[in-house]
């Protein structure tokens, strides 16, 4: 409840709707950025957020100056927690939630969207039982990196379903008959298909240095993969 108190103290306070509704987006950011590093660090979730958000909420009460919202975002976004983020996608991730996993992935999946396409997704769609993280180097596998943030795309529940433990190569057709972009360029076909070759999708992919589908999916695969998902996140987690 802490945070939704918060939330309503600031738009009581601020005045000018577009700071309030880019504070809205640096807290929401903030608040998912938190709550993955407590689960990394094994540090109480609950804790973590009344200790980091009531400090900030008493300062921005005690702030009485004109620009104190514009030194709330500031703050926010110039915050420790923004800094270790990127730290944490780089590391296993078998300990976190699901759900916060699936966010972050629509973010990606979303921008990728917008820039070649020009179309938005529905996060409440997304984020409901309709689609599934999709781990593309098998659970049951085992292996060491299968819980890196690169191994995981965003899949509909009955492709997912359908693939499980398939090799790779099987699931490149299935990764082409996706609704997503950033599924079908793992697939070699989607780059031999002169339908795809439509300006704004090339200029899309190759921004990020994106030529060719891998050819098997490995542990480089997966960091080259990561790598892509940090430079968007970059990019929309601002």
């Amino acid at each position: 409840m802490l945070f939704y108190i918060f939330l309503l103290s600031v738009k009581r306070k601020c005045k000018d709707k577009n700071i309030y509704n880019i504070f809205c987006n640096s807290y929401l950011i903030y608040l998912i950025r938190l709550t993955l590093i407590s689960y990394e660090t094994n540090i109480s979730s609950q804790s973590v957020f009344f200790q980091n958000i009531d400090t900030l909420r008493i300062d921005y009460i005690r702030d009485t100056s004109e620009n104190s919202t514009n030194s709330l975002i500031n703050k926010i976004n110039n915050s420790k927690i923004n800094n270790n983020f990127e730290l944490l996608l780089i590391q296993n991730m078998e300990n976190v939630d699901n759900k916060y996993i699936k966010y972050l992935l629509y973010k990606i999946y979303e921008y990728i969207e917008k820039e070649a396409y020009g179309h938005s997704l529905s996060l409440q769609n997304l984020m409901s039982d309709s689609f599934h993280v999709e781990h593309c180097f098998p659970k049951s596998s085992h292996a060491s990196f299968i819980s890196r943030f690169g191994n995981f795309l965003l899949l509909d529940k009955a492709n997912n379903c359908s693939l499980k433990d398939k090799k790779f190569e099987l699931k490149q057709q299935r990764y082409l008959e996706s609704h997503f972009l950033l599924n079908k360029i793992l697939s070699k076909d989607f780059f031999e298909n002169k339908e795809n070759s439509h300006d704004k999708i090339i200029r899309t992919i190759k921004n990020f240095n994106i030529d060719s589908a891998p050819e098997n999916w490995n542990i480089q695969a997966i960091n080259s993969r990561n790598e892509l998902y940090i430079k968007i996140l970059k990019k929309v987690l601002v």
